[in-house]
């Protein structure tokens, strides 16, 4: 059985719930840790194995207000997997929530979804 994962926020990283039996994928606060590849990897490893037997839907929510050039890239990697996730032919649906006067945000998430064939929601509402 694949453990959860559950990471508190924190100054500089995101809160962190990948949970395959609650059905639960979430992000959620800042992402800027001095290290990011060393803070994603365990998550892109834990993606990776649920990718081998996924839920029948993965929803997947992003409530990141901020992060920068460093965690863009492990954020894209995170979305690259569930794309394949969605290419391979499984239910997959990407909440990507932004401020309403964060057009930033909000135009990295429509970047996102134009790059990546998984389906996204823009949801204004933080």
């Amino acid at each position: 059985m694949l453990e959860p994962i559950k990471l508190n926020k924190k100054e500089d990283t995101p809160s962190v719930v990948l949970d395959k039996q609650e059905s639960i994928f979430f992000f959620e606060g800042i992402s800027i840790p001095e290290d990011s590849t060393k803070f994603y990897q365990p998550i892109i490893d834990w993606l990776n194995l649920y990718s081998q037997d996924p839920n029948d839907y993965t929803e997947v929510i992003f409530k990141i207000k901020y992060y920068n050039t460093s965690s863009s890239l492990q954020i894209a990697t995170l979305i690259k997997i569930f794309d394949l996730l969605f290419n391979d032919g499984h239910k997959v649906l990407i909440k990507w929530h932004h401020h309403p006067q964060d057009e930033a945000l909000k135009e990295d998430g429509e970047e996102f979804a134009e790059f990546f064939n998984v389906p996204f929601e823009i949801i204004s509402d933080f």
